[in-house]
């Protein structure tokens, strides 16, 4: 999925994307538009953004993703008219509208494809050519302009929904809480940031063992979880005992961290650029501390890989890069450790302290933010069962502190009584002071919404309750507010200028959307978009178009290796970076002639010539063959015979000393591949410049490189016929590459931005083998870049 916010900013050099996205997405506070809450607890589907000023204009409302259009319509102008329903609350609200239906991939298999909408509303123009339903919409179009909230220029609400069919696929699951404690996470779909679940019976030691695949460690034991506690001291005002109160401790921790340590230490594991981090939680998502690796651990992870799995480095590499091996490599040992330094809470009075733990240890659970933990704040709620627009969920409303002590009552809340049949049986009185309740709980409300811990419980909510866009069930949703409202019961009057205004927004009945009920699930949309844009698997459609500077052929012969493609920049943490994919791509298509050549063309006598041994006389039929053909040799010089033009002439030489000079070049080339029969100390064999020709798409070449990609592997790719499955088994081609690129480090040149510089560094690398060199068509590469980066990246 490749994904935006919806209101694009010019980027900011070395800003973050959380610093981007916070920039891009302004607004969605709670009581003016939040999310999923109003400050009557009524249900609030979206968040209310502004626009950004760029250039003293807003900037316009864009496309989050590839899509549809399924459903739009034009705004009408402001008027002055204080009776039309447009004008409500103070002033002008405008109507414009344009929902997208988007169908994407977040993964293999059929699990992993996904269907979801984002609806745009209170356009005050919309801008798409021509719109008709079914029209397709690429992601960064403009669609429209923000209009008026509320008499509020310049805001549009933005909103995210699915339906029930596609929450497991979209998320993993249908149910409140992740299930973790005996099983791992998806396979199928696996990215962003990696966590861990560290039960209390799980270790954590003073040092790693000294090979660290093994899982035996005799170090010192850095931390145990404490005991059980009885009890937790509750100071008064509802606080835990003071960490001065050393009386109170569980061995030496605070009886309430004891507690939340029965629970286990919950890790997350993030690869950002060169560099990796682990953070620890408690359940409760509260942060225990975070202990960095070493500077550029992650450009060093396929030295890592080997040093600590030397018997399956690539697997291995998986198990660092994953935390578990998805791949079709096998450990060696099966039961091989992952050890890695986290953080533990220090006890009573001590700040958190540092242990190694096993990360591999069998009762470790895996899973990535494809799997949405909840101790990451990721929970779907689906306990409001009713169909009014009022929040009656016990568990929102347990992490609002609405339960015992608050104004809450055993039958319900002053809307759920108003609703129940018991309300008429009321007494005059008795329903007046059912609206003053009313009053008491919104403020209630509203003073636990504005706090910032709430909003942190609350801000990653999926929560599933009806659109507030239809028409016909207005007074299913709505028609409490009759019996209960600020100063009483609502008067008809003004109840219906509610319904009027609502009924001018509503589209629901017209649009008649396919595959979505009208009660669905809501995602907060600034953390939807914050989440999957760390999922970098790309769709068909995807991939297509980031291959546009390829011809049709190319694309289809690139859509028939997409899913081990997928794989491989997953793996290698390429696509974890839309800067490095455009890199990739626009290297690997112009390598492989858009993906044509698996392998380096030619025949044996070429190979042999070029790559193992060759005569002075065959040295003097590549120099004719040369002269007739009107160009270089096969060392890069130019005969004399023929023209030289600049501005870059090549070095020129004779037919004489070619002849006598190419036959030991080839001799020294062969002894750096450990090809031939001369290198034959080093397992070198006749035959081996054809046997070892470059294979794969980042093409591997010569005995050498065939050997340590065998290793890398554990598996044959030395004896005949096993050299040619690094270009006939689409995983290994695919694989063979990504392997070439952490092992010369390239993601390390390509992280130093999108531009033509950096573009023939990178190139140099993998055609030349030497970053201050120029590549082969090195314009090729620089222009192919420009439009695979435009589409990854968030440039408009």
């Amino acid at each position: 999925m490749i994904i935006s916010p919806p209101f694009i900013p010019a980027p900011v050099v070395g800003e973050t994307d959380e610093a981007f996205l916070a920039r891009a997405m302004v607004g969605g506070v709670p009581g003016d538009g939040g999310y999923p809450l109003s400050f009557d607890l009524n249900w609030h589907g979206g968040v209310h953004l502004t626009a950004p000023q760029e250039g003293g204009r807003a900037l316009p409302v864009r496309a989050i993703c590839d899509g549809t259009l399924v459903y739009f319509r034009d705004s009408i102008p402001e008027n002055a008219d204080s009776a039309h329903p447009l004008n409500f609350r103070g002033g002008w609200t405008d109507k414009g509208c344009v929902v997208l239906r988007h169908e994407t991939e977040i993964g293999e298999e059929a699990q992993s494809k996904v269907v979801f909408y984002s609806i745009y509303m209170h356009l005050s123009k919309i801008s798409l050519n021509s719109p008709q339903i079914g029209k397709v919409i690429s992601r960064k179009d403009s669609i429209g302009e923000a209009g008026s909230i509320y008499g509020s220029k310049g805001r549009i609400h933005f909103e995210v929904i699915a339906d029930q069919g596609q929450i497991a696929n979209l998320t993993g699951r249908d149910t409140l809480d992740l299930k973790y404690q005996t099983q791992n996470g998806r396979k199928n779909s696996c990215w962003g940031d990696m966590y861990f679940f560290v039960p209390p019976e799980v270790l954590l030691y003073s040092a790693p063992p000294n090979e660290r695949r093994q899982p035996m460690n005799s170090a010192a034991v850095a931390y145990r979880p404490p005991a059980i506690p009885t009890t937790v001291p509750i100071q008064e005002g509802g606080s835990t005992a003071s960490s001065s109160d050393l009386s109170a401790t569980v061995d030496g921790y605070e009886p309430a961290v004891a507690s939340m340590l029965q629970e286990g230490i919950y890790v997350r594991m993030r690869y950002e650029k060169g560099e990796c981090k682990l953070t620890s939680f408690y359940l409760s998502g509260q942060e225990i501390g975070t202990q960095p690796e070493e500077a550029a651990y992650a450009y060093k992870l396929y030295d890592k890989a080997k040093q600590y799995y030397p018997q399956s480095p690539s697997a291995g590499y998986e198990l660092l890069r994953f935390g578990r091996v998805l791949g079709p490599d096998t450990l060696q040992p099966v039961d091989a450790a992952h050890w890695r330094q986290i953080k533990f809470p220090g006890k009573a009075g001590e700040q958190s302290k540092a242990g190694w733990v096993n990360l591999n240890a069998d009762s470790v659970t895996k899973f990535s933010d494809a799997d949405f933990p909840h101790w990451q704040g990721w929970r779907l709620v689906n306990d409001d069962t009713d169909t009014d627009s009022h929040c009656q969920s016990d568990y929102i409303k347990s992490l609002l502190g609405l339960g015992a002590n608050t104004v809450k009552h055993e039958d319900g809340d002053a809307v759920s009584i108003a609703n129940s049949p018991g309300y008429t049986v009321l007494s005059g009185e008795e329903k007046q002071n059912l609206s003053e309740r009313y009053t008491n709980e919104r403020q209630l409300s509203m003073s636990r919404l504005r706090s910032d811990d709430t909003q942190q419980l609350l801000k990653r909510l999926i929560c599933k309750f009806p659109t507030e866009w239809a028409a016909n069930d207005f007074d299913t949703r709505y028609g409490w507010l009759l019996k209960v409202a600020d100063g009483g019961p609502m008067p008809q009057e003004q109840y219906e200028k509610i319904k009027s205004h609502q009924k001018e927004l509503a589209f629901w009945e017209e649009a008649n959307l396919t595959g979505i009920e009208s009660k669905h699930w809501h995602f907060p949309p600034l953390e939807f978009i914050r989440v999957f844009r760390s999922c970098g698997w790309l769709s068909s459609d995807e991939l297509a178009s980031v291959l546009k500077p390829s011809d049709a052929l190319g694309r289809q012969r690139a859509a028939g290796l997409r899913i081990q493609m997928n794989r491989m920049l997953s793996k290698y943490l390429i696509s974890s970076s839309k800067l490095r994919m455009a890199h990739f791509f626009s290297q690997v298509g112009i390598e492989t002639g858009w993906w044509r050549y698996r392998e380096e063309i030619g025949g044996t006598r070429y190979f042999r010539t070029m790559y193992e041994v060759i005569t002075p006389t065959e040295a003097g039929e590549d120099y004719d063959n040369a002269v007739t053909r009107v160009r270089n040799l096969p060392s890069g010089r130019r005969p004399v015979e023929l023209p030289n033009p600049g501005p870059n002439p090549k070095p020129t030489i004779n037919r004489a000393g070619y002849m006598a000079s190419r036959p030991s070049q080839v001799l020294t080339k062969a002894a750096g591949m450990g090809n031939g029969a001369a290198n034959a100390t080093n397992g070198g064999m006749s035959g081996d410049g054809d046997r070892f020709h470059g294979r794969g798409f980042l093409q591997i070449t010569g005995r050498k490189n065939y050997t340590s990609y065998e290793k890398y592997r554990g598996k044959d790719f030395t004896t005949d016929p096993h050299s040619a499955l690094l270009a006939t088994d689409d995983y290994n081609a695919c694989d063979a590459s990504g392997f070439f690129w952490v092992r010369e480090k390239i993601s390390k040149h390509a992280d130093g931005g999108p531009t033509p510089s950096v573009s023939t560094v990178v190139g140099s690398v993998i055609n030349r083998g030497n970053p201050n060199s120029t590549p082969e068509h090195n314009a090729e590469r620089q222009n192919a870049l420009v439009p695979m980066w435009s589409v990854l990246s968030d440039k408009v």
